[in-house]
């Protein structure tokens, strides 16, 4: 089996993975179905590859099986970008309509004795290539009419990668048309790109997939390292006994050196590629530490607005803390255009229910972007209608809380099972500011922030516990000190009075 052979295996595989968890996802949108039947095309496409390099010319029915599913991979193509980019008319349609005679007229020669004929099988194949071209440049023309530098750069990953992957199997084509083996270029990077577009179609926000890039290339690193490690300590070996002791040491080394290897290289590239983020995630940290020693919530608030703006990441900065009387929001301290001073409880009861429900920070993108689909959404019950309302009111209040205290991401800090204020950041400048390494950080600062509040509001209450115990031993004292003067006082007065002497308390009194 060669390396072709493996490499169409291992496609299939990736493509049943991937059609099965959209499959069994909840919540399941009309995207991820179309991208699930792509999926399930490629699979018979790959399938049929695969058992054609086993069997070879010796029989035909995995041949027939290849050329019937890549008719259909067009069909899916254009049925999932149809879904993907919400465009239903214009070339889209006329497209679909030829992939469809397409796909019928190359089943039909897969079951007639055209397939074993080689000029039918490569006019069925360049129709089929033909076609994902203009699927390509579909999401080229779509990437251009982008009004988002964010979405169109979503649009640019998806069009490079799809047109890479269609770039390498024309080529594979050619290297077999030429009587040559062809390589598994082209199934290892359909593998990595359906994975990148199950990535993409799951996490909308751009930085996202920026962060599973630099996985990508920190577990690749570390993967070479670990190769070379273990190629070194194993195959120098040529007995059997050696082999299997070499084995074990280079296991063991792998164990021990995969943690602290891993770190220093994930550290390594972010610092080299996206050095930004790396230098932003350190600051964090640096930050975390100056506030272990604060008990003072305004030099808290101070310490931790002035880390964040000096790192020229933000625009915006705030925190609130929870009023006395718990009816509302008074904002703490402030850096840049300042926000609403106090927010009510009635505009923030959506934030206070969510963050009590376990949801750790709010994104405004985020919100934004699912009150658009809950907006499009059509309910099939009045039960369904009921909680699509809901969850629009829900989400519009959250909007409208944030958009108050000029928020991007709003962090609640929560202690004692209670949401005791709000920290807000904003970058206006750009959408999508902060990537999920960022904000884990940025959550870690809350955290430690709430609990520092929590600190002092414990300090507090000792120190007034402890200011009313020392008044009430001043009170005790002066009670004391005037009892004893009064008990004089009160004796001598009785004396003012001369029927109440007695035989003797004359020479007393004198």
């Amino acid at each position: 089996m060669d390396a072709r052979t493996q490499s169409a295996l291992l496609a299939a595989i990736v493509c049943l993975a991937l059609a099965l968890a959209m499959l069994l996802r909840q919540g399941r949108t009309r995207l991820w179905t179309a991208f699930a039947l792509l999926n399930f095309a490629l699979l018979a496409y790959q399938i049929g590859d695969f058992l054609h390099g086993i069997f070879g010319l010796a029989q035909s029915w995995p041949l027939r099986m290849t050329l019937a599913a890549a008719g259909f991979i067009p069909v899916a193509v254009l049925a999932f970008i149809v879904e993907f980019q919400g465009e239903s008319a214009g070339r889209v349609v006329g497209l679909r309509r030829f992939a469809t005679a397409t796909a019928l007229a190359t089943v039909a020669v897969a079951v007639s004795p055209l397939a074993l004929m080689p000029p039918a099988r490569v006019t069925a194949s360049g129709a089929v290539f033909v076609q994902l071209t203009a699927a390509v440049s579909l999401l080229y023309a779509r990437m251009r009419r982008a009004a988002s530098r964010t979405e169109r750069a979503r649009l640019f990953y998806l069009w490079v990668g799809a047109a890479l992957c269609v770039g390498l199997t024309f080529g594979e084509l050619l290297i077999r048309l030429a009587g040559w083996p062809p390589p598994p270029f082209a199934n290892v990077a359909m593998t990595i790109y359906l994975y990148f577009l199950s990535q993409t179609i799951q996490r909308h926000r751009l930085l996202d997939l920026n962060e599973l890039l630099g996985k990508i290339v920190v577990l690749a690193s570390v993967g070479v390292v670990l190769t070379l490690i273990y190629g070194v300590l194993v195959r120098w070996t040529g007995t059997t006994g050696l082999f299997l002791f070499n084995t074990m040491v280079a296991s063991f080394v792998i164990l021990i050196l995969f943690e602290p290897l891993k770190t220093k290289v994930e550290e390594k590239v972010l610092s080299i590629f996206f050095a930004e983020r790396f230098h932003f995630v350190q600051a964090l940290a640096a930050l975390r530490q100056r506030m272990a020693g604060i008990i003072d919530v305004r030099e808290l608030a101070q310490v931790v607005l002035d880390g964040f703006y000096e790192t020229r990441r933000v625009t915006h900065a705030s925190i609130y803390l929870l009023a006395d009387d718990g009816l509302g929001f008074r904002r703490l301290d402030y850096r840049g255009p300042a926000p609403t001073p106090y927010i009510d409880a009635a505009t923030v009861r959506a934030l206070v229910q969510s963050a009590q429900g376990g949801q750790k920070a709010q994104l405004v993108e985020l919100v934004e972007r699912r009150l658009a689909e809950v907006r499009q959404l059509l309910p099939e019950s009045e039960t369904e209608l009921t909680a699509l309302s809901e969850e629009r009111a829900r989400l519009s209040e959250i909007g409208a809380a944030m958009a108050a205290m000029r928020a991007g991401v709003t962090i609640p800090l929560v202690a004692s099972q209670r949401v005791v204020g709000f920290l807000c950041v904003l970058d206006d400048r750009v959408p999508e500011a902060f990537a999920s390494d960022e904000l884990a950080t940025m959550l870690e600062v809350g955290d430690q922030a709430a609990i520092t509040i929590e600190n002092s509001r414990l300090y507090e209450k000792m120190k007034e516990r402890d200011r009313l115990a020392a008044l009430g031993e001043m009170a005790a004292g002066l009670a004391h000190e005037i009892r004893n003067p009064l008990g004089a006082i009160k004796g001598a007065a009785q004396y003012l009075d001369p029927a109440q002497f007695q035989s003797g308390d004359g020479e007393i009194l004198q």
